[in-house]
């Protein structure tokens, strides 16, 4: 349950699927969900957010997995090189990745009535990171304003919208510890306390409102 007023009463629900071909285990989906529920205690979607974590180190090629996986996660191939993040990342954002997990964001979904009341979609969003993040070298998404298809025929947005979406959605993420990579691709280092500092601040704002 989640209450706006205290958000310690946030209840976050994480389901993952790992599928194994030849007893080798594949990436793993997950989606994430936090309900609300009402005064008879009926359930309503109120957040959601779903990706991918991926092994680093174990060999093979990761740059091929992405690829081949979906058109969504093509956009990271540029994070890996082999079986291990990528020279660009430390080059670009002086990372020292330490981890051994590959944690990617697809999709984030905040109810519309919960949008502009002082960065709920984003506190969310953290307390997710949190829970997935462990053992991860990088967390990463691509800033993308997929709910636009929604207002266009064939969900064909055009270019020079989508892009206008994507740049607007860049210091929101910013706002939670990421760093811009390339073109709207982001990165979050959980070593450090960007994300931390950012999550402080928003808990106080929102119980604030």
């Amino acid at each position: 349950m989640i209450a706006l007023a205290d958000l310690g009463s946030i209840r976050l629900s994480i389901d993952t699927t790992v599928e194994f071909e030849g007893g080798q285990p594949g990436p793993q989906a997950w989606h994430v969900s936090v309900e609300k529920h009402d005064d008879e205690d009926n359930p309503k979607l109120v957040f959601w957010m779903d990706g991918w974590t991926f092994r680093l180190y174990e060999g093979g090629d990761l740059g091929d997995e992405l690829d081949a996986l979906s058109a969504d996660t093509e956009v990271f191939v540029p994070l890996v090189q082999g079986d291990e993040v990528s020279q660009l990342v430390s080059d670009e954002l002086h990372f020292a990745p330490l981890g051994d997990r590959l944690v990617l964001i697809n999709h984030v979904r905040l109810a519309p009535e919960l949008r502009g009341r002082g960065g709920i979609g984003r506190y969310l969003t953290g307390l997710a990171i949190r829970e997935l993040e462990g053992g991860a070298a990088l967390v990463a998404l691509h800033a993308s304003p997929f709910e636009l298809r929604q207002e266009f025929d064939e969900g064909s947005v055009p270019e020079d919208v989508w892009e206008a979406g994507a740049e607007a959605l860049g210091p929101v993420w910013e706002s939670v510890g990421f760093q811009r990579l390339d073109g709207h691709l982001y990165v979050l280092d959980p070593a450090t306390t960007a994300m931390e500092n950012a999550m402080t601040a928003l808990q106080a704002r929102i119980c604030a409102g």
